[in-house]
């Protein structure tokens, strides 16, 4: 988690790919054979496999309602439909994908090349954040898969048990690394234009805005903010740790209940750090030139992917009732 942040510091885009990419490795491991594991972690050390994914879908009642069909033809399968949200598809080799056999309404997990015949993908990812991730379309027509590539339903079974991690707790944390490595990035260029760049203000009466005692003001109420973040995302991460090795309803809820919480916080961060910016460098900073508007509108963008708001329900839930959060991929 700690390099995904440090990478979105940089570049928010290549840290989600490398997010989706690092996830796609855990599941392959945790929902397929043993047997093929071994090969499949050898083309990732190798750098021969990059991860992408192909998840959501539009039209459907609910991200999780699926129209994609993945259906036996003899001893081979079948994948087709269109995935709208397919992150990495660009620059990826293979993508993990959902979708439902017809015949028995059953969800499946499946994994399938991105150069297999009848896959198409579409540049056509065009949100006002996260531009570069290329996470637009892909179209499945036909598109045969072996019976390997299908995990068997009993895995598939154990990635949603009271004690999971990959469901909900990882996917949750590398979002909120990605946020807060943007609220990083916000502060960092706001504290260079300032001091290198803004004019102060008529009023300040300082010789220039790096003395204006109103933007310490703000510049440390917005730092306050990002560190408050990355301390609970650290003490997250410290329980995941613990998670992991003690494996629980009770330590998987009780490292949820702290990811959600820092989540809140580093969103909130990430979009005042994102704001604050502009408020704190004068109009001039605004100029497309300078692209110091993609903080915000990639920490706009992202913070979308699940309401923040549930997370403070499930929060205060487990404060009050001492419910659990349900497992899920969003929770």
């Amino acid at each position: 988690m700690r390099v995904v942040r440090i990478l979105a510091a940089g570049d928010s885009n290549i840290a989600q790919m490398a997010f989706i990419h690092i996830h796609g490795v855990e599941l392959y491991n945790l929902s397929m054979p043993p047997a093929l594991q071994a090969e499949h972690n050898k083309r990732v050390v190798s750098g021969d496999l990059w991860w992408t994914n192909a998840y959501s879908e539009l039209g459907g009642k609910s991200i999780f309602d699926y129209r994609v069909k993945i259906e036996p033809d003899g001893s081979d399968w079948l994948v087709n439909g269109t995935k709208f949200y397919s992150t990495g598809s660009l620059a990826g080799n293979e993508a993990y994908i959902n979708g439902v056999n017809p015949q028995t309404g059953e969800i499946l997990l499946a994994y399938v090349p991105m150069d297999a015949e009848g896959v198409t993908v579409l540049d056509d990812w065009s949100a006002m954040g996260q531009r570069t991730t290329a996470s637009g379309t892909t179209q499945f027509d036909n598109v045969r898969i072996s019976s390997d590539r299908i995990s068997p339903t009993a895995l598939v079974d154990t990635l949603s048990g009271a004690d999971s991690l990959i469901l909900g707790v990882l996917p949750q944390a590398y979002f909120g690394a990605i946020l807060l490595g943007i609220a990083r990035n916000a502060v960092n260029d706001a504290a260079h234009y300032i001091k290198n760049s803004a004019r102060p203000w008529i009023h300040a009466n300082t010789e220039n805005a790096a003395e204006d005692r109103l933007l310490h003001r703000q510049m440390g109420n917005i730092l306050a903010h990002v560190d408050a973040g990355e301390a609970l995302q650290n003490a997250a991460y410290d329980l995941m740790d613990y998670a992991r090795e003690h494996r629980s309803p009770e330590t998987r809820a009780q490292a949820a209940i702290e990811l959600h919480k820092s989540k809140i916080i580093v969103v909130e961060a990430a979009l005042k750090a994102g704001e604050g910016l502009f408020q704190m460098s004068g109009a001039a900073s605004t100029l497309d030139t300078l692209n110091l508007g993609r903080h915000w509108r990639n920490a706009r963008t992202l913070s979308l992917h699940d309401p923040i708001h549930y997370k403070e329900q499930v929060v205060g839930d487990y404060m009050i009732n001492g419910n659990p959060p349900p497992v899920s991929f969003y929770t």
